[in-house]
């Protein structure tokens, strides 16, 4: 048995089968270089100090060299989601769950795609969450000038909802 096998077969701590919310599950975990745990499952990623980040709102994470970075994003306004500061973590035994990541993240990604509204860069976002029915949609500006301009935001709603009903998912 390789040691990747060993460390795939161990069973998770009951800490952390614990932490879970009900109705939850496990899909994988990792040990932090501090020793703590960090575990991914069906509603999001736990982080080692308990807090749930789901899935819809990871904007994008990146595994590199035994460290998974991690970022966020929050609504600023109505449909509207920007960036957060990334989160590094790095691990000491990863196990599965960088793929694990990698895999919800893209699962939850419905629909996305990158237009120019009155010279402003706008995505739209159709994401899966988990435990609800439909998709949650958001607008993401590459400035924050454009977000905030009347004009700009008019036109990137009248996108989203061309968009929304155009698109059969």
């Amino acid at each position: 048995m390789s040691l990747l096998d060993k460390l795939r077969r161990d069973p998770p701590p009951t800490d952390l089968l614990r932490a879970l919310d009900r109705g939850d599950r496990l899909l994988g975990w990792a040990v932090l270089d501090d020793g703590t745990l960090l575990a991914a499952s069906r509603l999001g990623l736990r982080l080692a100090d308990g807090r749930l980040v789901p899935w819809h709102t990871v904007d994008n994470v990146v595994w590199r060299a035994g460290t998974l970075i991690v970022t966020e994003a929050a609504e600023v306004s109505a449909g509207v989601r920007e960036a957060l500061p990334p989160v590094t973590l790095s691990l000491t035994e990863p196990r599965d769950l960088p793929a694990v990541v990698r895999a919800r993240i893209i699962r939850s990604i419905a629909y996305t795609t990158t237009e120019t509204v009155r010279g402003a860069r706008i995505r739209i976002v159709a994401r899966r969450v988990p435990g609800r029915d439909g998709l949650s949609w958001s607008l993401r500006f590459d400035s924050a000038a454009d977000r905030d301009d009347p004009g700009v935001r008019a036109a990137a709603d009248q996108l989203l909802t061309e968009t929304q009903s155009n698109l059969t998912l």
